[in-house]
Order: structure tokens, then C-alpha cells, then sequence
């Protein structure tokens, strides 16, 4: 249990390692990057590498339009915040919904696909660790991948 427990903490770290790192898409290819994590963890045949692959780089595009449209919302966000805007942050809060319940619904779609993909005992080694399948990783809150802080971005770096 705890070597499970210790190598799903390492594939949530690994996950977010370029975000935290400032490494860009061009130099780390994440799709590709946590095939092979999941490929050392369940032992996936080649044909489960494709399927697990092509989800991911599918999660990836769909994410980049929704991220970017957050960061857009931040920086206003930021701006009403330092004007003391309150009915455009109520605003653009509001907008930023929308969004994230998207990259959520996509997080857990992509997870969902991946999952279908595995066999029983591959299903039984994730499974209290599902939320690992698309990187949601664990432990997110205010200010960490994923959360909310106004002063920092999804990288955990001040902006």
C-alpha cells in the first residue's frame, strides 16, 4: 500500500513538474511524458500506450483554449481587484465558472477513457488513485495547480 501510495504521489509531482519548473510545452510533450509514467506503473502494451496517448494529447488542446481563457479572466480579475471593483470581480468571477467546470468535465472524461483502456488487475492498481489517470493529482487548494490565488498563476509562481 504504501509503495502505491508512494509511487502515485510521484506521478502527481511528475505531473505538474513542468509547471513548476517553467519548462514550456515545446520542451516536455506531457501526453507523452505521462504514457510513459502510466507505462511504468501498470505496465501498458503498446496498444493501451496509443489509446492513453491520444486521450491525453486530446485533453491537452482542449486544455490550452480553456487555460488561456483563465488567464485572461486573472489578469482582469487582478485589475478589479486592485480598483476595488467589486461588481467586476462578482462579474468576472462568474465568468471564470464556466471554465474550470469545463477543464474539470475534461480532466474527468479523459480519466474516465484511460480507464476504460486498462484491464482488471491494471484498474485495481489505480484504484484509489483514479484521479492520477489525467494528472488531477491530489492535495489542490488555493494557490496550487488548479487553484485560485490572485497573485500567482497555475504554476505557483508569482506572476
Amino acid at each position: 500500500m504504501k509503495t502505491r501510495f508512494l509511487a502515485l504521489t510521484a506521478l502527481a509531482v511528475a505531473s505538474f513538474a513542468p509547471h513548476m519548473f517553467g519548462q514550456t510545452a515545446a520542451a516536455v510533450d506531457p501526453a507523452a511524458r505521462h504514457t510513459q509514467m502510466l507505462t511504468k506503473m501498470l505496465g501498458l502494451t503498446s496498444d493501451q500506450q496509443t489509446k492513453v496517448q491520444d486521450l491525453l494529447t486530446k485533453e491537452g488542446t482542449a486544455s490550452a483554449s480553456l487555460q488561456s481563457q483563465l488567464k485572461t479572466l486573472r489578469t482582469s480579475l487582478l485589475t478589479a481587484i486592485k480598483t476595488n471593483d467589486v461588481g467586476g470581480i462578482n462579474s468576472i468571477t462568474q465568468q471564470m465558472a464556466a471554465p474550470q467546470q469545463q477543464e474539470a468535465a475534461l480532466r474527468a472524461s479523459t480519466a474516465a477513457g484511460i480507464y476504460a483502456v486498462l484491464t482488471a488487475d491494471q484498474q485495481a492498481k489505480v484504484n484509489n488513485g483514479v484521479e492520477m489517470l489525467a494528472g488531477m493529482g491530489g492535495g489542490r487548494g488555493p494557490g496550487g495547480p488548479g487553484g485560485f490565488d490572485p497573485g500567482m498563476h497555475r504554476g505557483g509562481r508569482p506572476q
